[in-house]
């Protein structure tokens, strides 16, 4: 328990400084650190559209000489509830995918990764404050032990890139703002001047 949980405190620290290191919300480098410090072999993105209605897969990673991922992904519906997705994203839990092939949004991709090797997984979801921002996928050849620390690490995780999406997500609407204001400032017909009555 010792070793898992000084394991688990490398593993936040190196995120930590990976993420400070990118400006994009979640990177392929990202998602391939993961699955490299927590011993997967895949990793897939997936984020709401259409008011929160759906799942849609934004990303994945997977090993150049690996063709277990389908580029295409079936959307995952939310209204229905089914599936571990769906239950990571409304509750904001971890959880085990036991079998890809009863997971929507992975069905019509099954044959393909038992052809690789691909067993099990882990969903867990990117939260900041208490919204759910995309849930994170990392996928495994063979079975791995079920422990309450990767759980409790999941949830942690979780939290550091949500934090870390919402960060670059304000500053990006922020530059917005500013290239906005600096459009109309320069395209305006008569001279503009800011004034600060304090």
């Amino acid at each position: 328990n010792h070793t898992l949980g000084q394991h688990g405190i490398s593993v936040r620290y190196a995120l930590t400084r990976l993420l400070a290191e990118s400006s994009a919300d979640i990177s392929g480098k990202a998602l391939r650190a993961l699955c490299e410090w927590l011993g997967f072999d895949l990793a897939e993105w997936w984020q709401p559209y259409a008011a929160n209605k759906m799942l849609l897969r934004k990303m994945y990673w997977q090993p150049p000489d690996d063709e277990a991922i389908d580029p295409a992904a079936a959307p995952i519906f939310l209204e229905s509830r089914e599936g571990v997705l769906a239950r990571t994203w409304i509750g904001g839990w971890p959880a085990w995918i036991e079998d890809f092939s009863h997971e929507p949004g992975y069905q019509d991709r099954t044959a393909r990764l038992r052809k690789a090797g691909i067993s099990e997984g882990i969903a867990f979801a990117v939260r900041a404050h208490s919204a759910t921002l995309g849930v994170i996928v990392l996928m495994s050849r063979g079975r791995r032990h079920r422990d309450a620390h990767l759980i409790d690490l999941m949830s942690d995780i979780g939290a550091q890139i949500g934090q870390h999406v919402e960060r670059c997500r304000a500053e990006k609407e922020s530059r917005k703002s500013a290239e906005s204001f600096r459009a109309l400032f320069d395209e305006a017909p008569l001279p503009y001047h800011e004034i600060d009555r304090n």
